[in-house]
């Protein structure tokens, strides 16, 4: 059963401002249907055999090697760039 304190967080967080009746009733509404839904949930039989699932997904990451390459040389990198500045690539300020 929901109270109407949490009833109430609810709709300050919503900035909903509710009467006490209104209170009452949406309290007795959600407390209701929390019911309907706890019941048939109550009642479902899971075996004892069967593993908890984290997702229905039975995909797995398909991952390469790391390996080591070797990279281009500084100064070969910034032979292609239109202007450099104190050896890294120099771009004008935006703002």
């Amino acid at each position: 059963m929901i109270s109407t304190k949490e009833v109430q967080a609810v709709a300050k967080e919503a900035k909903i401002g509710l009467t006490k009746v209104e209170e009452e009733k949406i309290q007795q509404d959600i407390s209701q249907w929390l019911q309907q839904i706890h019941q048939p949930l109550e009642t479902i039989e899971i075996p004892k055999e069967v593993e908890s699932m984290v997702s229905p997904c039975f995909l797995t990451n398909v991952l390469r090697k790391d390996e080591v390459i070797p990279f281009v040389r500084r100064d070969q990198l910034l032979k292609n760039v239109p202007q450099t500045q104190k050896g890294y690539f120099y771009v004008p300020r935006v703002l």
